[in-house]
Order: C-alpha cells, then structure tokens, then sequence
C-alpha cells in the first residue's frame, strides 16, 4: 500500500463542523476563511432559465463545494457534479438521441455537447473566457472532467475549482437564455 495516500477519514462527531485547516491557510481567522469560501460559492448562481432540474443537480455541487470547507477532498466531488450538471442540461438540447433502428447512443459526452451547442451559437467562449478559443477551453475542461469521471488521484483546493464551477454556469446560463430566445425544443428526452 502506497503511504503517500493518506485518507481523510471520517471525523468524529465532536470535529465535523471544524474548519479543514487547508481551507484557512492564509486568513486571519477561520470565520474569515468561511466567509470568504461562502461569498465566492454565492457568487455561482444560474438564471430563471435553466430547468429546475437542472438546478437541482447545479445547486447540489454548490452544497458540495460549500461542505469541502469541513472536508477539503469534497471541493473535487463539487467539480465533477457541476460537469454532470451542465451535461445534462446541454443533453436536453444538442443531445443525440439513441438510433432507434441500430440501438446505437448518440454521442453526447461533454466535449461532443459543448461542440455541437457553440456550433448552433447557444453559447460563446470569448463572452466566458475571452483569452481562449473553443478548442483550449474544452480542453480545459475535459482535462479536469475525464479524470474525475475515471478515476483520479487530483486533489485541487476548492477556491479554485470554484471558478471551472462558475464557467459551467455560465455556459449553463446562456445555453438556456438561448433556448428561450428561440424558443427550442428538447432533441431528446431530459430524463434520458
């Protein structure tokens, strides 16, 4: 067994609400650290848009990544439910729906749904992050999703997971502005 990996195991009862110490690194305070963890999740939000849902399974990796100021490791639960979020929401409307003759699923990975939902101009990266092209940014993400959704040994700090988080809402945010605008159909089923 490799000691370089040392589980954070469950606390006991006396200590779940006491800050992980990483989290607090560089605050004058822990209420400062928690503070300042609170207001930057805050800052996460999606609009009256997005399928309720969809927020749901948003607003729990929120809650995740609130909770990863007591338990550090859970900042990467948080990322990698705010990329099963944006999935299925971008699903609802670029997805491909399974060919009913062959059998054969559509590709709907996050890479193929952010490609096809830029193509159809539902979002755009510059207006996310104007110093990268399509390309660089789902290389970004895919960089950080298929790892997590693999299995990894990735351990970043929450605070900064939370701004990949925030790009995921705004693509979030204006895909279903999108949708609205033009009022789209689904392409296939939301619960699929």
């Amino acid at each position: 067994m490799d000691d370089n990996f040392k589980p954070d195991f469950l606390k006991p009862m006396s200590e779940v609400f006491q800050a992980d110490w990483r989290n607090t690194l560089g605050f004058s305070s822990v209420e400062v650290a928690f503070q300042d963890h609170y207001s930057i999740i805050a800052e996460v939000t999606l609009n009256a848009s997005v399928h309720n849902d969809v927020k749901v399974q948003f607003e729990t990796a929120k809650n995740v990544l609130l909770y990863s100021f007591y338990s550090y490791r859970l900042g990467m639960v948080g990322l990698k439910q705010s990329f099963a979020a944006m999935e299925l929401g971008l699903r609802r409307y670029v997805g491909e729906p399974t060919n009913p003759e062959t059998g054969r699923k559509g590709r709907n990975g996050m890479v193929a749904l952010l490609e096809r939902a830029h193509a159809q101009k539902l979002f755009e990266v510059k207006t996310i992050k104007p110093h990268l092209e399509l390309t660089d940014f789902l290389r970004i993400l895919k960089g950080f999703r298929n790892p997590l959704a693999h299995g990894s040994h990735s351990l970043f700090p929450p605070r900064q997971v939370i701004p990949i988080v925030m790009d995921c809402s705004k693509v979030l945010n204006q895909v279903y502005d999108k949708v609205e605008e033009l009022k789209l159909q689904q392409t296939i089923d939301g619960w699929e």
